[in-house]
């Protein structure tokens, strides 16, 4: 998961402004991994590790989804995206990804805790 701290830091490097809606949820996962990879190149250390694994989750997302079309649609993407501000997009990604995380965890305690009152049975 991409930490707030790492979002917080792009944002105040990038700049601020309003990111324009997705189109769809594949557009917006492209425009997630894009602006991962983007960022990426801008730092170094933690925040870029994370951007690297928050790039990798949004591929995820999109690969089987996009299909035959990933090539074109993250070229149609990326050339959309050129000249715009990294912060925002990326503050809504990690947004996303932290939204992501917290189901998880709540799937995985609710699991938990009906495995633990099994064994209590």
């Amino acid at each position: 998961m991409v930490s707030s701290l790492v979002i917080a830091a792009v944002i105040a490097q990038a700049g601020a402004a309003t990111a324009a809606p997705a189109s769809s949820q594949v557009d917006f996962g492209i425009r997630c991994m894009v602006a991962a990879q983007m960022a990426v190149g801008q730092l170094d250390g933690a925040m870029k590790a994370s951007l690297q694994l928050a790039a990798l989750y949004y591929f995820g997302r999109v690969d089987a989804a996009a299909g035959a079309e990933l090539d074109q649609r993250v070229e149609r993407v990326a050339r959309a995206m050129e000249g715009q501000p990294l912060g925002p997009l990326l503050q809504e990604c990690g947004t996303f990804m932290e939204s992501r995380g917290r189901i998880m965890q709540d799937v995985g305690d609710r699991l938990l805790a009906r495995e633990q009152a099994r064994q209590t049975q």
